[in-house]
C-alpha cells in the first residue's frame, strides 16, 4: 500500500523527524529516542515504509546484537 509521507511527518506518528535521534525495531514496535532524551514507542502496519522514512531522515538505527 502506498502512503503519503512528507519529509518531516509520518501518518499516525506525532513527532516530526527533526525531533528524532535514534531507533530500533523489536518484535512489532519501534523504540525511538527523541533529541530531548525521552523514549517513545510506535507500532504501525506500514513497518517498511516507516523504517524507510526514518532512514531517509537520517535517524540513526541502533544495532541490536546479543552478547554472550
Amino acid at each position: 500500500m502506498q502512503i503519503h509521507v512528507s519529509n518531516q511527518s509520518f501518518p499516525g506518528f506525532d513527532q516530526p523527524a527533526s525531533n528524532l535521534s535514534a531507533f530500533l525495531f523489536c518484535l512489532d514496535t519501534f523504540i525511538i529516542s527523541l533529541r530531548g532524551g525521552s523514549i517513545v514507542k510506535f507500532s504501525t502496519s506500514n513497518v517498511s515504509e516507516f523504517k524507510q522514512w526514518l532512514i531517509e531522515n537520517k535517524v540513526r538505527e541502533v544495532a541490536t546484537e546479543s552478547r554472550r
